[in-house]
């Protein structure tokens, strides 16, 4: 399951004049069109104040009760966050996309994950790999539910499987070397901090250094795991 703060202003630019023969002026946008275009740009203080229309005039808009969890998500508010995933979770059509479906379910596991509610974060991720299961960062944010829960060996196992899917990616083989240090297998978990220190992980390079090259008598901070951004 990766926080960048960084925001877009998204500037539209409304035609109000005709140019020419048989072209019509643009419609202002509506506010659920402008509830996912500011989300999508991550101006997520815009994205609530638009969602907060849609919501007034449908109370049962599932998409803008997502949609604006997932911005209350990365203005750090975490727990409203929460509370509208649910909503939007329950007032899904049952018709709704399996795109939408994924998105809905993995969310809401990233922000269980931050929140320390791992038992429902994978309950989350497992409804979210139903209706996608091609996606690598699903089993990543499973596998650190697993192992916050003391699962190393489960944890193990999705993090092999985020990694057949995504295999340059760093962090990966980072949590898959924490998993294997945990089961005390430093062999394995020196491979994995040295493939991830050759993609690029810093902090892979310095635990490798320490842990499989020199000679270190102090004991090791453990492994952090990672608080990500939601997905839009």
């Amino acid at each position: 399951m990766n926080i960048n703060k960084n925001k877009k202003i998204v500037s539209i630019v409304f035609s109000t004049v005709v140019l020419c023969c048989g072209c019509a002026p643009k419609e202002d946008p509506t506010p659920e069109e402008l509830c996912s275009s500011f989300l999508k740009n991550e101006d997520f203080i815009e994205t609530v104040a638009n969602c907060d229309l849609v919501i007034e005039n449908n109370e049962y808009n599932s998409l803008a009760f997502i949609n604006r969890g997932i911005a209350k998500f990365n203005l750090n508010r975490e727990k409203e966050a929460l509370q509208d995933l649910n909503i939007g979770i329950d007032y899904l059509p049952y018709d709704s996309s399996k795109s939408l479906k994924y998105k809905s379910y993995f969310n809401r596991c990233i922000v269980r994950n931050n929140l320390g509610d791992f038992y429902n974060a994978i309950s989350d991720c497992n409804n979210a790999i139903q209706f996608n299961p091609e996606i690598s960062r699903t089993y990543f944010e499973r596998g650190i539910s697993k192992q916050n829960l003391g699962e190393a060996y489960d944890a193990l196992k999705d993090f092999s499987k985020a990694i057949t899917i995504d295999p340059k990616n760093p962090r990966l083989y980072r949590a898959r070397a924490s998993a294997k240090n945990i089961l005390g297998d430093k062999k394995g978990s020196c491979k994995d901090w040295k493939k991830a220190s050759s993609l690029g992980d810093i902090g892979s390079k310095d635990i490798y250094n320490d842990r499989c090259v020199l000679a270190s008598p102090h004991k090791p901070k453990p492994e952090p795991l990672w608080k990500d951004k939601l997905s839009r």
